[in-house]
């Protein structure tokens, strides 16, 4: 029988006492936080279930489970957890991480998500570009005098603007034939 990727409570209620025997109200499911959901509240049938199994509620792969002993909650505070179902969290505790892992992975194979050396890298040579286009600026004193003397202010203002449209439009080519020249060799290699 297959079931479904979401489902109301009321239904997924219902898949637990046909399927694994668990008598669960659609109220307890419904405020259960450990549940996932979709955005519009649904429970997520499958990773639900692999939660329920891992807190020792349910078993997926046939056999019987005993119910879970409950205990106090002042029992439970402040106390390493020692009873069955420590083993269960931890296990799907790891199971979280290695697919939270996984999707990074995919991610930064998509190029949706980039390593922290690469960006480093690739700041680092930014602004050694930078840098080397404005240590060309000193080379301006002598045009600056020079228009001073004829045109004064105005002049010097003029011929700054000039530099500085030229020195942003100059980078601007630097940086994106950099990033170009990266972007072909992380594809070759």
């Amino acid at each position: 029988m297959d079931v479904a990727d979401v489902m109301g409570p009321r239904d997924f209620s219902k898949l637990l006492q046909d399927r694994y025997g668990l008598r669960m109200s659609h109220q307890a499911i419904s405020k259960a936080p450990y549940l996932p959901r979709t955005q519009a509240g649904r429970i997520l049938v499958q990773d639900a279930l692999v939660t329920l199994e891992a807190r020792g509620r349910i078993s997926l792969d046939g056999t019987s489970r005993p119910p879970p002993e409950v205990a106090a909650p002042e029992a439970e505070r402040g106390r390493p957890k020692t009873g069955g179902n420590a083993y269960y969290e931890e296990l799907t505790l790891t199971e979280k991480v290695k697919r939270r892992k996984l999707e990074m992975e995919l991610a930064e194979k998509e190029g949706r998500l980039l390593r922290v050396e690469d960006v480093t890298e690739a700041m680092v040579a930014g602004a050694r570009k930078i840098g080397e286009r404005l240590e060309q600026v000193t080379g301006l004193a002598d045009d600056i005098v020079v228009v001073a003397q004829r045109s004064g202010a105005q002049g010097v203002r003029e011929l700054l603007r000039r530099q500085v449209r030229d020195l942003r439009q100059s980078l601007a080519e630097s940086l994106t034939l950099a990033a170009a020249e990266e972007q072909s060799e992380d594809e070759q290699g």
